[in-house]
């Protein structure tokens, strides 16, 4: 309903228009070709001319169709031509019989009207369907042909539908959107937000190609994520575990020295009491060999424990101790001495 409502205002549109240019009369036609064409051709113009007077619009199209095979130049012809769609509703074919005129007879001030006039319709049946670069297009071609008063008019015109193009364009909000107006309007009041726009397209595409080149990275690796740093939670389970190494080591050492130690006999230890008779030499012997086995078990169990506690950098100096201890254990006491 709404479209037949559109294309009778058009139509309203039209005829007012043909109206106000003197409903059909002689200013808005050429009654007659040039002076050099004669003979049949003069006659096929003046026929054309009489059907579309009588409102026959498709049998003058033809007639100025087979005119014009003939006479390509002639801007008499191609603007009854136009004048022929225009009254029938086909503004889009009027405009370019309307230029072509105008190009043979760019001087014509009736040709201009025509052409102006269709050209204004036209927008505002563009603007109406929101084609708003075909609409821009048509003023721009209007401002070429105006002087300089309406000039001015015609520009603030571009400007507003220009606005109105944009506006769209930020609703649909497209990176294709921004770059199609950037090449058509690179000078249009809109580019520099246009450009701006874009901008931050390229921004955002370059920040998702940074998580989606890391998330591959992760993927290809197993793990979720690689932390630039520890934690608190670890670094104190790091800072508990050295303290418990030192405390491990520390005793380590120490249990390493003193169990690796011959046992050293004292004064009281080497000579008898008064009360026990002299250990003779044979006991002496006897006893020597016992307490050698005793102090190398001692230093064997020491190396064993010490090794359970200690850790890998602690075993060379085990193994160190071990054998001093054993090259002071070997030696036995003289039975002389004894």
């Amino acid at each position: 309903m709404l479209i037949l409502d559109r294309k009778f205002t058009i139509r309203v549109l039209a005829i007012l228009l043909a109206f106000l240019m003197g409903c059909a009369s002689k200013s808005s036609y050429f009654e007659s070709p040039s002076d050099s064409i004669s003979g049949n051709d003069r006659n096929l113009f003046s026929k054309a001319l009489r059907e579309q007077g009588k409102g026959r619009y498709e049998a003058a199209r033809i007639l100025w169709q087979a005119f014009l095979k003939e006479h390509p130049n002639s801007f008499e012809a191609h603007n009854n031509f136009g004048m022929a769609y225009f009254m029938d509703d086909r503004l889009g074919e009027a405009i370019p019989e309307f230029e072509s005129a105008h190009k043979w007879a760019p001087f014509s001030e009736r040709i201009r009207a025509n052409l102006s006039r269709t050209y204004k319709l036209q927008v505002s049946v563009l603007r109406e369907n929101r084609e708003y670069d075909g609409a821009i297009g048509h003023l721009k071609s209007l401002s070429a042909i105006s002087t300089s008063m309406e000039k001015e008019k015609v520009l603030f015109m571009i400007e507003e539908l220009d606005h109105e193009l944009f506006e769209s364009l930020k609703k649909l909000n497209t990176k294709e959107g921004y770059e199609e107006y950037v090449k058509k309007y690179p000078d249009g009041p809109n580019a520099r937000e246009a450009r701006k726009r874009l901008e931050e397209f390229q921004k955002s595409s370059d920040n998702t190609s940074s998580a989606e080149t890391e998330e591959i990275v992760t993927e290809n690796l197993g793990v979720e994520s690689v932390p630039d740093k520890l934690d608190e939670n670890n670094m104190g389970e790091v800072a508990e575990l050295e303290d418990i190494t030192e405390e491990v080591l520390a005793a380590g050492e120490a249990s390493v020295i003193e169990k690796s130690l011959p046992p050293m006999p004292t004064g009281a230890e080497s000579l008898p009491l008064a009360d026990e008779e002299p250990a003779h030499a044979d006991d002496i012997e006897s006893q020597a060999p016992v307490a050698e086995t005793e102090s190398m078990q001692s230093v064997s169990q020491g190396e064993e424990e010490a090794a359970s506690e200690a850790d890998a950098p602690t075993n060379k100096l085990i193994s160190e101790l071990s054998a001093v201890a054993k090259e002071s254990s070997s030696v036995s006491v003289d039975p002389e001495l004894a």
